[in-house]
């Protein structure tokens, strides 16, 4: 039995309705299914307890669609009742060809023309971002545990695979560290389908796990430092006419997530360098939290503008950036991995937004800060412990007392070498534990230093180095 209990299936599907008959079997397991899509097999062979399906919504533009239900854009119709229809139409699909599995169908936005109708995206959004951001978008999750993510990519066409591949990629990591449960990632895709004729009789068609990885919280949150340094402010959205003619609910949600976006800029450092206390103290007082993203993606997929002038136009008057879709769910994400450190410690207190940690808190929340310079932190953790530096000498000669050092500590490279725990930035106390805290007075500063010194890695990242 798995020892993951949560599992799903994503498969991106192009236009489904002129797929032909195969026998697909599973490498892996010799399992064979007869039928005209691989998702088929993987639904019989893993039970997955969630299947979703992508479809582009230039679907609108085939007239088998209508044979499931659905109808083709003609021009007059309300675009948001068309892909309610597709959705619809694609559901029966599935259900005549999968089967009778919990599904959900996510309709992403497409580019080009398509049975005599043009679909056209605003300026500065590339059609495989817009299409990853909806799949994203529709991925995360909340889970107390483990989860399976399998991905079926044989029926993907164009970007689609890729673009479907990198957010699903992203979206493991994004809900492993958001949830503190482990991912297994694994992809499939079939050999392809064969040019001959059909008095050859049915193929036979190989399906083949191409990829496997094992995701962590630890490894997660490392991952999405870089994903977070993609950008430095984000814009979720790009729009083809002025925002104010769109209503507000994707400007609330915006404005949200740039604050959440900044909030997160310390406990990314924090992550990278290993720093425990401020690991706790910036995950401490970062708000976390968003509601209704998906729930947004689906009403702005039918803020468009149709024009029938010799043929059918529809333009897309607003939708999302995958990039920074991605920055700000790991932004997101980071900060969520913060306060699951935070719940799962003892030793750890709030004094009008300062944190107070025994020592041994700072040790627990070593667990959660893995990277490269993690033996740095435990070093001046030991030398805290041992009482091996002239603060903690101090402290232990005031026993009871906050004691620190004057003024404040301004230097990056000092702040790096002594895991955020650089004498000038910290109070220290000794009672029956120790104790440490940062310095109220410095406590912006603190934050401006801790959070400058990805600048850097952020140039790195973004290719700027150049």
């Amino acid at each position: 039995m798995s020892q993951f209990p949560v599992r799903i299936l994503i498969a991106p599907w192009g236009n489904p309705f002129s797929w032909r008959e195969a026998i697909y079997r599973l490498s892996e397991s010799d399992r064979r299914v007869k039928g005209v899509t691989s998702t088929s097999l993987l639904a019989k062979e893993l039970s997955p307890d969630l299947i979703i399906v992508s479809v582009p919504e230039t679907l609108l533009s085939v007239r088998k669609l209508e044979e499931y239900g659905g109808k083709i854009i003609s021009g007059n119709e309300d675009y948001k009742e068309l892909i309610y229809g597709l959705k619809l139409a694609i559901e029966r699909f599935f259900r005549e060809n999968v089967g009778e599995f919990r599904m959900k169908v996510v309709v992403a936005p497409n580019v080009g023309e398509y049975g005599g109708i043009r679909w056209i995206l605003p300026e500065r959004i590339s059609p495989d971002s817009a299409y990853a951001a909806y799949i994203l978008a529709s991925l995360i999750l909340n889970t107390e545990e483990d989860v399976e993510i399998h991905l079926d990519t044989t029926h993907g066409v164009n970007f689609m695979p890729l673009a479907v591949y990198r957010a699903v990629l992203a979206a493991s990591r994004i809900i492993s560290a958001m949830n503190n449960v482990r991912i297994k990632f694994s992809q499939y895709n079939s050999t392809p389908y064969p040019a001959h004729d059909r008095a050859e009789g049915i193929p036979e068609l190989e399906v083949f796990k191409v990829k496997e990885e094992f995701i962590t919280p630890v490894k997660a949150a490392q991952r999405l430092v870089y994903s977070y340094l993609s950008r430095d402010e984000i814009r979720i959205f790009r729009y083809a006419i002025s925002s104010r003619d769109l209503g507000d609910s994707h400007k609330i949600l915006e404005e949200r997530a740039r604050k959440l976006h900044r909030e997160a800029g310390p406990v990314a450092s924090s992550v990278h360098y290993s720093m425990p206390l401020a690991f706790l103290q910036f995950s401490e007082i970062a708000e976390g939290g968003i509601d209704g993203l998906e729930e947004l993606m689906e009403e702005i997929i039918s803020c468009v503008e149709v024009k029938r002038e010799g043929r059918i136009t529809v333009k897309h008057l607003i939708l999302p950036s995958y990039e920074d879709l991605k920055s700000f769910l790991s932004a997101l994400s980071l900060i969520s991995y913060g306060k699951n450190c935070i719940s799962s410690i003892d030793g750890m207190r709030v004094e009008e937004g300062i944190v107070e940690a025994r020592i041994d808190a700072l040790s627990k929340a070593m667990e959660y800060l893995k990277g490269p310079l993690a033996e740095v932190a435990k070093n001046e953790i030991y030398s805290f412990r041992e009482h091996l530096n002239e603060l903690a000498e101090e402290a232990l000669k005031r026993k009871g007392e906050w004691v620190s050092m004057d003024g404040c500590e301004e230097s990056r490279r000092i702040m790096i070498a002594h895991a955020g725990l650089a004498k000038r930035a910290i109070e220290l106390k000794i009672d029956e534990n120790i104790w440490f805290r940062y310095k109220k007075e410095c406590l912006q500063r603190t934050e401006d230093v801790i959070r400058g010194i990805l600048n850097d890695t952020r140039q790195m990242v973004k290719g700027e180095e150049w």
